[in-house]
């Protein structure tokens, strides 16, 4: 038997004394009410007065019946341990009502700071879709860029070439030019010699003369 046990039994026990002691109280009170009734009974009838038998009798049913008779020390640890597993229940129940209050003021709690990251979240990736957004205009300018970037090359390079073209027709020109200059020279050396004749004359001439002018439209293009 524990010591739990035990403490309960002693105080089983000092209740049934108790108990028992209220009895006998009260049964040795109802003895006094008799004795009383007996006495007043004899001086009513000496004075000759009247007396309700039915609250006598009463009186004496009672003394019949002996020490009114009291719960064993058992009934009281039971009566004892059933109020003591009610005042559990009820502390229990308090208990459990009052983590109800607590556990739907936690969920209260988190509803809202679940409420606050779904829209947390959704900030950020509305702010990541931006950012992507942003990424993918920025390649697209960049890819534009460099395809600028390429066009403005293959300019320069034309460029240069049609540059390098021009500088070696002015020279080709130029050459052209002065070998017309010592023609024109030659001729002329010719003539004065008398060594051709007037037809030979007119065909150098005709020859200079076309030098002459595809020299000139050549000028004209540069």
């Amino acid at each position: 038997m524990s010591d739990a046990e035990q403490y309960l039994d002693l105080i089983a026990e000092n209740a049934q004394i108790k108990a028992e002691i209220q009895s006998l109280k009260i049964y040795d009170n109802t003895i006094r009410l008799f004795d009383r009734k007996i006495l007043k009974v004899c001086a009513d009838q000496t004075l000759g007065r009247s007396n309700p038998i039915p609250q006598f009798i009463t009186v004496i049913t009672n003394i019949k019946n002996g020490i009114p008779p009291v719960e064993s020390a058992e009934s009281f640890k039971q009566i004892m341990m059933a109020e003591r597993i009610a005042k559990i229940s009820e502390k229990q129940k308090l208990q459990i009502s009052k983590y109800k209050a607590q556990k739907e003021e936690v969920q209260k709690k988190y509803d809202v700071i679940s409420k606050l990251v779904s829209e947390l979240e959704a900030r950020v990736e509305e702010h990541q879709k931006t950012i992507n957004d942003s990424e993918n205009i920025q390649k697209s300018l960049q890819e534009q860029i460099e395809i600028y970037k390429k066009a403005i090359e293959e300019a320069k390079q034309k460029t240069t070439a049609l540059t390098d073209e021009v500088t070696k027709s002015q020279a080709q020109g130029l050459e052209l030019r002065r070998s017309i200059s010592r023609a024109q020279s030659s001729l002329s050396q010719y003539v004065k010699s008398g060594a051709v004749d007037q037809s030979q004359i007119d065909s150098i001439r005709n020859i200079v003369h076309g030098l002459r002018k595809s020299s000139t439209i050549q000028s004209q293009e540069e």
